[in-house]
C-alpha cells in the first residue's frame, strides 16, 4: 500500500515539474518575442534571468585556469562572457524573427531537463533542444542545440583554441571576447 502511495506521489510530482517547466518555457518565449527587437536592456535582463551565465562561463574553461586565476580576472571574465552570450543569443534569435516556438517534449535526465521545441519561421521549421536545470527554484538554460549544433560545445572549442594559442592566459581570452 505504501509503495503505491509513493509511486502516485512520485508520478504527480513529475507531472508537476513538467507543468512548471512548460509554463516557464511558454512564459519566457512569449516575453522573448516581445522584447527581442525592441528593448536591449530587457533583452539583457532576459538573458541574465534565464541562462546559468556563471555555470556556463566556468564550464567553458579548464578547471586549472579557474583555480589559478585571481578573483578580479574571474569577475572580468564573467562580465565579458555575459556580454558575449547576449550578443550571440541576439544574433541567433535574429535568424528566427517572427517565428513561433512550440514545446514538443520534456525529458528529465538526472537533474537536467531537455526540452524539445519546434521553431517555425516563414515556411520552414527546425528543432531546438534546450538543456535546463533548476537552480534555487529558478529554471536556467545551460545549453541550446539548434540544427545539431550545441552552443556549449561550440564555445568550449572556440575558447580552448584561444587559450591554447595564448598559453592559457585568461586575460587574453577576455580581450578576445570584448572585441566581439
Amino acid at each position: 500500500f505504501y509503495l503505491i502511495i509513493f509511486f502516485l506521489f512520485l508520478n504527480n510530482n513529475l507531472y508537476s515539474n513538467d507543468d512548471d517547466i512548460k509554463n516557464w518555457f511558454d512564459r519566457e518565449t512569449n516575453i522573448f518575442h516581445s522584447i527581442h527587437q525592441n528593448d536591449d536592456d530587457n533583452f539583457r535582463k532576459f538573458i541574465k534571468r534565464n541562462f546559468a551565465v556563471k555555470s556556463i562561463a566556468y564550464g567553458l574553461i579548464p578547471q586549472k585556469i579557474l583555480e589559478t586565476a585571481d578573483e578580479k580576472t574571474l569577475e572580468r571574465y564573467i562580465q565579458s562572457f555575459e556580454k558575449h552570450l547576449n550578443n550571440t543569443v541576439f544574433i541567433l534569435a535574429s535568424n528566427y524573427v517572427n517565428s513561433e516556438i512550440n514545446l514538443i517534449d520534456i525529458d528529465l535526465k538526472g537533474d537536467v531537463f531537455q526540452l524539445t521545441s519546434e521553431i517555425k519561421y516563414n515556411d520552414n521549421s527546425s528543432r531546438a533542444y534546450w538543456k535546463v536545470v533548476n537552480i534555487n527554484s529558478s529554471y536556467k538554460i545551460i545549453d541550446i542545440i539548434v540544427e545539431n549544433t550545441s552552443y556549449f560545445v561550440t564555445k568550449k572549442n572556440e575558447f580552448s583554441k584561444i587559450l591554447r594559442k595564448n598559453s592559457g592566459n585568461l586575460s587574453l581570452l577576455i580581450k578576445e571576447l570584448d572585441k566581439k
